[in-house]
């Protein structure tokens, strides 16, 4: 006779358990969002075809020798040898004052010195944690549009 007390207890019963998966989903989905927003900045297929141009550029220029004997510098025109081709390849890339391009090594002593420069964006200092670096090899790394993107340099020593 009296079976509302039992669809209510039943109603209950699984409201909590839909809120229990709910919430387990909810706390699962949410960090797996914001990482994956993290790492849409990275590995941008326009930011490193740009990055490809610049990495052309160094590893063709008369001054790199002297750029690579550098743990890590923070490339701008004045550097390259053909200081006009950089220029132009700027203005192609709309490449910009507030833009980072960084030549490193793949060392301790170059990433801490990286990390402890006030002038690199923190979002730079970030994405070194997140590439994975081999000892002493030298790269090219790009910010440009919010996006990163690095490229090991071939150059014989």
């Amino acid at each position: 006779m009296n079976k509302r007390g039992f669809v209510l207890a039943e109603t209950l019963t699984v409201v909590i358990f839909s809120i229990l998966i709910f919430t387990l989903l909810y706390t699962s989905v949410v960090p797996l969002l914001a990482k994956y927003e993290e790492l849409s900045y990275h590995d941008n297929i326009d930011t490193t075809y740009d990055l490809y141009q610049y990495k052309i550029l160094l590893e063709n220029d008369n001054n790199y020798n002297t750029i690579k004997n550098n743990n890590y510098k923070k490339l701008v025109c004045s550097d390259f040898s053909d200081s006009e081709r950089c220029n132009t390849l700027n203005d192609v890339l709309n490449f910009t004052s507030s833009d980072t391009l960084l030549y490193f090594k793949g060392n301790n002593d170059s990433i801490s010195s990286i990390k402890n420069n006030s002038e690199i964006d923190d979002d730079v200092k970030n994405y070194l944690d997140y590439i994975e670096l081999e000892e002493n090899e030298n790269y090219l790394l790009m910010e440009h549009d919010s996006y990163l993107s690095y490229l090991k340099l071939y150059v014989s020593n």
